[in-house]
């Protein structure tokens, strides 16, 4: 079964931020981090 994920603004303003704080501190994590959120949402 084939899901169509649709991101909000909202969700999506969270998850730059998240890299944004994330990249702060460890820019190699925040790339890492944001791939798989990013392969997770969209492969359902």
């Amino acid at each position: 079964m084939v899901f169509q994920v649709e991101v909000s603004a909202h969700a999506a303003q969270d998850i730059e931020e998240h890299y944004v704080w994330i990249q702060e501190r460890n820019p190699a994590a925040a790339e890492k981090w944001f791939n798989g959120i990013m392969t997770k949402l969209f492969n359902f």
